[in-house]
């Protein structure tokens, strides 16, 4: 429910229309379903999954989108990404926002939510970090497995 009252914030925020051409920098097809937009998405993402013919896609850097015209985008949107480019690149990151679209809408974690999203564990951000590594590699439930990283 959650998710479904932020998108509409960004439909409402950013005044989208089913006309705007929407960049969605690291994202997933799983955004943008059944939102009616579909056809006016495209993602950049370093590698995918699969196709949905209803998107078009860009494999490539969100730090260095040199394959994109300035200002080629009405939209870009980007939910969670940011955080992962790391922070000597953040500054990079967020030029190439500006410079390829005209509004935008970067989506960041809540440092202080009481689960940490990454981890999927109460309180992970404020455990010193020889505590976080030894959660990352056990917990059951870290989107750290999920991405196919677990070291056994």
């Amino acid at each position: 429910m959650l998710r479904k009252k932020r998108f509409a914030l960004f439909i409402e925020t950013l005044s989208v229309k089913s006309s705007d051409r929407i960049l969605d920098v690291g994202g997933t097809e799983h955004t943008w379903n059944r939102s009616g937009l579909e056809n006016r998405v495209t993602i950049l993402n370093l590698k995918f999954e699969r196709h949905d013919p209803r998107y078009s896609y860009i494999c490539g850097d969100a730090c260095n989108m040199h394959m994109i015209k300035n200002k080629e985008f009405d939209i870009v949107f980007s939910n969670s990404v940011i955080e992962h480019v790391g922070q000597e690149k953040q500054k990079l990151f967020a030029n190439e926002v500006l410079r390829v679209g005209i509004k935008y809408w970067i989506q960041t974690p809540y440092k202080h939510f009481p689960v940490e999203s990454h981890f999927v564990f109460p309180f992970f951000q404020y455990l010193p970090k020889y505590v976080q590594r030894r959660i990352a590699l056990k917990w059951p439930y870290s989107n750290y497995f999920y991405n196919g990283n677990r070291k056994e």
